[in-house]
């Protein structure tokens, strides 16, 4: 769930108990992982523009290749 699928569901963080406070901080680090795979993978297309689907998504997924 995103922050923002999480604050729809949730509404008014002013309403919320500490254990939803704590889903939602773990639903914004889950942003920044995904960005980092994103980055990565990007940087990965950029230094080899012939790479298959399949290689762009196992440096998506965390492989090394």
């Amino acid at each position: 769930m995103t922050p923002a699928e999480f604050r729809a569901a949730h509404g008014d963080p002013q309403s919320w108990c500490g254990a939803e406070v704590d889903e939602y901080l773990v639903a914004c680090d889950g942003i920044g992982a995904i960005r980092a795979r994103l980055e990565r993978t990007a940087a990965y297309i950029d230094a080899h523009p012939g790479a298959t689907s399949a290689e762009i998504l196992a440096v998506f997924k965390g492989g090394a290749l």
